[in-house]
């Protein structure tokens, strides 16, 4: 399945929603395009949901994640958690089909939601 639908290279479209990699501009493709429709990502959430745009329905791995996100940094688990979940409740946020989950001691997959 090819999950990412439009991928320029300032943005990249899957399911229902839009993001902008250069600003973290994160919006509901169905929704009237005014600014009461635009969300922002932080740093963090803005690379880790890139990162995995790249390799949908594919489990990465948290080491890859902390090494691609964090840049090599120590980073605690607590850290990418929260991480995890501050990217479900923007996506939540913004009423996307993004589904965001979680392979106890290996890793995250992100796919789109076949529920309406």
């Amino acid at each position: 399945m090819n999950y990412c639908e439009t991928v320029t290279t300032t943005c990249m479209q899957i399911g229902n929603v839009e993001l902008n990699l250069r600003s973290g501009l994160y919006c509901n493709v169905g929704n009237k395009l005014d600014i009461s429709t635009y969300k922002k990502l932080g740093k963090r959430e803005l690379l880790l949901l890139d990162f995995l745009l790249k390799s949908p329905a594919n489990i990465i791995e948290k080491e890859l994640i902390v090494k691609t996100v964090w840049s090599n940094r120590i980073v605690t688990d607590s850290s990418l958690n929260v991480t995890v979940h501050n990217l479900r409740q923007f996506i939540k946020s913004v009423s996307s089909d993004i589904i965001i989950k979680n392979f106890s001691g290996v890793g995250y997959v992100l796919y789109k939601s076949t529920e309406s």
